[in-house]
């Protein structure tokens, strides 16, 4: 067998081993859990979780990150926008980049193919913070290639994370002197 089908099957089988199921289930449901505590959970020793994690974090690209809580920083709504184009005037990247970038409430946008051309999900302290910043400036500024805008509140507690920028922690919450 040549090395590249033994590493694809030493990759293959490191994904798919119970102890490497259960380091993640406990990374993901707290990313800071100690590796005794997950060797617990998985079975195995401190020793194998630290081992398996690097393994993971080199080639699966395992990543430990930061989830904070948006009430707590005071956004208490998530909107997600699905935007449709005009078919004649459908605006460049960089223009849609350029809007997208100067509105700190934006967390996350993509272009999509389908029934809508655009998805925008953000982040406001209520409505009429989101009316004010995400209808009455982005909306504007997009309103000429815009064919329909619809917006949702997210209801659920969702899954992910809040890109942490300077402009977003500045609108927070946040004490002023906890803002470094």
């Amino acid at each position: 067998q040549n090395k590249a089908y033994k590493d694809f099957c030493h990759y293959e089988s490191m994904m798919l081993d119970h102890i490497n199921k259960k380091i993640l289930e406990c990374l993901n449901y707290n990313s800071r859990a100690g590796t005794k505590k997950i060797a617990q959970e998985a079975k195995c020793t401190a020793q194998t979780v630290r081992n398996r994690i690097k393994i993971l974090e080199k080639e699966s690209g395992l990543k430990h990150t930061i989830e904070l809580d948006t009430k707590k920083m005071g956004f208490e709504h998530e909107f997600f926008i699905r935007i449709k184009f005009k078919r004649n005037i459908v605006p460049k990247k960089s223009i849609i980049k350029r809007i997208v970038d100067r509105c700190p409430y934006v967390q996350f946008a993509a272009f999509t193919k389908g029934d809508f051309d655009l998805f925008i999900w953000s982040i406001c302290k209520d409505v009429k913070n989101y009316e004010e910043n995400m209808e009455a400036k982005l909306r504007v500024e997009l309103d000429e290639f815009i064919e329909d805008w619809t917006a949702h509140s997210l209801l659920r507690r969702r899954c992910g994370f809040v890109p942490v920028d300077n402009d977003i922690i500045e609108l927070s919450n946040i004490q002023k002197h906890r803002k470094i």
